[in-house]
């Protein structure tokens, strides 16, 4: 789930500036209009005491504020940046400033913004929040402090807590993140966006019974929620169940037909199921409603390999690693389909760059000595061979010393063993 969208509010004038004998005299009346939601009244009180009033951030803010509300975001910009000409440290410009920047989509110059608001205003939930929010979209490291941050802040805001659950599940502390979704759902039950969530955090640490119980205690509320329908299908399909996977995608389906990603998940369940025809089906469409679906292209690419249908697996693989360059698995299957085809050169290239990509896979080298064997290339032969050797060798070690570990770690050594006792 993406952080929510920020809107400009009203900062507490307490927590945020304080007000001064000079914002005294317009601030009641402009509040007064801004209660009434008469925003352009304001606008004209605040241009009146403007004509005979000196320089001064808050007026400055202020005017940048109601213009923002009026949507004339560029005129509000510059009365954010006229007020911290007068006053750098005027947080509540820095503030408003970074969130109007936001909102144009010019995310370089509104984080520093933020980030100086927060500075200034280590105590302002808002600042510490919206701040958090922008770190957690952008997936910086600081999003956890941040959000923390603001959960101290306002410990009953569900939103916070949601927001810290974002962060640290971006971060792969899934039984952290766990917490703080649990947290905002004990807050505010009714919320689909946290206990969707919760949910899936809850399939992602291997609790999908608690996953599912999310779910549906979401659409008892909301029957129709597709989120939740999705999940439960996906959270079906984790556990295997592809009976009643298919039956909660294709009510997702139902209602949005044009879902890529549901499409993808349904044939991908199909697949599972060895109902080749539907998984085609659904796959294809899933890529006609979304090209940049790498694992769809991927996916559709693997059925049509287990019909023999070289040729469609050879596009597929291509449209796979034209979205995600870096896709390892699909060289590897577009090298195996060209060497099924009869283009061995190509083979070797896709081969070679899946090697690259991934050097630590047997099956590449494997099949790359094979190719390069029946070219009559007998020492670059034994060389991919050898490799895949010293790979698997390397991989079974690996896998008998974490088997030994577990032994010990479950049953402990044996009782009455002294290491220091002499023979």
């Amino acid at each position: 789930m993406r952080p929510a969208l920020f809107v400009l509010i009203i900062v507490a004038a307490g927590a945020a500036q304080t007000r001064t004998a000079s914002t005294a005299g317009w601030r009641a009346d402009v509040d007064a209009l801004k209660a009434k939601g008469d925003a352009a009244g304001a606008l004209a009180r605040l241009e009146q005491v403007e004509q005979g009033a000196k320089p001064s951030a808050a007026l400055e803010d202020e005017m940048g504020f109601l213009l923002a509300v009026l949507n004339q975001r560029a005129g509000a910009m510059d009365r954010f940046r006229k007020a911290l000409a007068i006053d750098a440290k005027f947080a509540a410009a820095h503030y408003h400033l970074g969130v109007a920047l936001w909102l144009e989509g010019n995310r370089e110059e509104a984080l520093p913004a933020l980030e100086q608001a927060a500075r200034l205003g280590p105590k302002v939930f808002d600042y510490r929040y919206r701040y958090g929010a922008a770190l957690v979209e952008l997936g910086k490291t600081a999003a956890v402090t941040e959000c923390k941050a603001a959960t101290s802040l306002r410990t009953g805001s569900a939103a916070a807590w949601n927001q810290l659950g974002l962060a640290l599940q971006h971060q792969g502390d899934r039984k952290a993140a766990a917490a703080a979704y649990a947290k905002a759902v004990d807050l505010e039950p009714a919320n689909t966006d946290f206990r969707n969530n919760y949910g899936l955090m809850l399939l992602e640490t291997g609790s999908p019974d608690k996953a599912i119980a999310q779910f549906q205690a979401l659409l008892a509320r909301d029957p129709g929620n597709l989120s939740a329908l999705g999940n439960m299908g996906l959270t079906y399909l984790n556990q295997g169940n592809l009976t009643k996977a298919i039956e909660q995608f294709e009510k997702v389906l139902q209602l949005d037909p044009a879902s890529a990603i549901v499409q993808y998940n349904l044939g991908l369940s199909y697949k599972q199921k060895d109902d080749l025809a539907n998984a085609k089906l659904h796959l294809r469409r899933a890529t006609e409603l979304d090209p940049r679906i790498a694992d769809a292209h991927f996916t559709l690419g693997v059925v049509h390999w287990q019909d023999g249908e070289f040729a469609d697996v050879i596009r597929e693989m291509r449209a796979a690693i034209a979205v995600n360059p870096n896709y390892a698995e699909a060289y590897y299957l577009l090298g195996t389909a060209l060497k099924q085809s009869g283009q061995p050169a190509d083979a070797i290239v896709a081969l070679k760059e899946a090697i690259r990509l991934n050097p630590s896979t047997p099956g590449p080298f494997t099949l790359l000595g094979q190719i390069l064997r029946a070219k009559g290339d007998a020492e670059g032969s034994r060389q991919a061979f050898a490799e895949a050797a010293r790979i698997k060798k390397q991989k079974e070690s690996e896998q008998k010393t974490m088997f030994d570990r577990a032994v010990m770690e479950t049953v402990g050594p044996a009782a009455g063993m002294r290491m220091d006792r002499k023979p």
